[in-house]
């Protein structure tokens, strides 16, 4: 799995791409698409879905931002 990872993300970038690792749920496959250096990663290892009005605030929270002055 290693190695396919490895060279996908090789190729998404000899392409000029950003390379997003998708499905991350360990912390396992973090540290190996970091050490691989693809661009971005997601997965519910981040967090669960949830509502758009629950992610910001979420948002807010983790900023220190009031609920109630609008921040983003």
């Amino acid at each position: 799995d290693a190695a396919l990872v490895r060279s996908i993300i090789l190729r998404g970038h000899s392409l000029g791409l950003r390379v997003i690792g998708k499905g991350v749920e360990t912390l396992h496959q973090l540290a190996m698409l970091r050490a691989e250096r693809c661009d971005g990663i997601q997965g519910f290892y981040f967090g669960r879905p949830m509502r758009g009005q629950d992610f910001l605030a979420r948002i807010r929270e983790e900023r220190g931002a009031s609920p109630l002055n609008g921040q983003v």
